[in-house]
């Protein structure tokens, strides 16, 4: 079956515990926008049944340690969303456009876990 809901609805209704804004709105349109090229689209978002899009701040709150200085942690825990944000798997040509139109926002994709990636600024914003 395939999903009807637009970008904007997507996020706002469950695909992440915390709301998007600025950055972390940007860049989860970008994975977002990869995902819907794979024929089955809510499947490409399946995070092992957690939401696929974390702030930093939401990512603390649950608990976790790692990603600093990320501006999105992308949850992939078990789901076929890890084929489009991990390297290695098959579907490579579509994890090398994720990253090619990240890196041209200005964001570069790690692969932390084999669970969970953080995208974070390719140069740190510098404060007045």
């Amino acid at each position: 079956m395939k999903s009807h809901l637009t970008r904007t609805e997507a996020l706002r209704d469950g695909l992440t515990d915390a709301p998007l804004q600025g950055d972390a709105l940007r860049v989860a349109e970008i994975v977002w926008n990869h995902a819907h090229v794979a024929e089955d689209r809510t499947a490409r978002l399946y995070a092992g049944g957690c939401p696929p899009f974390y702030t930093p701040d939401s990512w603390r709150e649950r608990g976790e340690q790692y990603a600093d200085g990320a501006t999105l942690i992308v949850c992939h825990d078990g789901g076929a969303l890890s084929e489009i944000v991990g390297p290695g798997h098959h579907l490579y040509a579509l994890y090398a456009s994720v990253e090619r139109d990240l890196n041209a926002a200005g964001f570069y994709l790690e692969w932390c876990d084999s669970w969970y990636s953080r995208v974070a600024p390719i140069y740190p914003r510098r404060t007045a």
